[in-house]
């Protein structure tokens, strides 16, 4: 059973804060604008009342949620002493999901990728979900345009070239925390 945990990534860019919300061991990230911090209120999160804006003032005993905290990743948590507590205590996996869209990445990936080396460096296990069969279907997320369909032949080479960029950074194999690599189109 996978765990979802939700953060809310705010990367401090000068007066702005860029912010996406994103779901570990759920999808990928929903959606990212761009705020000024004297604008940012609460109604702009698209969570659920229920979820508490966590601040630097509570103490964590995860050591994957500490780092997150501390590298100002975690915004808002919905049952943070639970999952804190279950975090402490045994592994859980979760994942990301990654459409097949490039042979490559960007690097705007490589924040949900060092969230998953967190993760399995702390004790837990990352599933990295590659989207071959998302990709498949056309984009999601309300451009004007849709993007090119692909062959099942350019899917199956950009999967393999994607899957080259996550092996640099966490490990994958049959332990209690190596990570595993899953296609959505299997």
């Amino acid at each position: 059973l996978l765990m979802s945990i939700l953060l809310h990534v705010s990367c401090v860019r000068g007066a702005r804060v860029l912010r996406g919300t994103q779901w570990l061991a759920g999808s990928r990230v929903t959606h990212a604008r761009s705020v000024s911090r004297a604008t940012a209120t609460e109604e702009e999160a698209p969570h659920s009342s229920a979820a508490a804006v966590v601040g630097d003032d509570v103490e964590l005993k995860s050591k994957f949620l500490q780092i997150m905290q501390s590298r100002g990743y975690l915004y808002q948590c919905s049952n943070l002493a639970g999952l804190d507590d279950l975090m402490s205590k045994e592994c859980v996996p979760a994942y990301l999901g990654f459409d097949a869209t490039a042979s490559s990445l960007h690097v705007g990936s490589l924040l949900q990728i060092m969230i998953l080396r967190h993760l399995q460096k702390t004790g837990h296990k990352p599933v990295v979900l590659v989207g071959g069969g998302t990709t498949k279907i056309g984009d999601p997320s309300g451009r004007d345009s849709t993007r090119q369909l692909l062959t099942q032949e350019q899917i199956d080479d950009n999967i393999k070239g994607i899957s080259k960029v996550f092996e640099r950074f966490i490990t994958f194999g049959d332990g209690p925390t190596d990570a595993s690599l899953v296609n959505n189109d299997d």
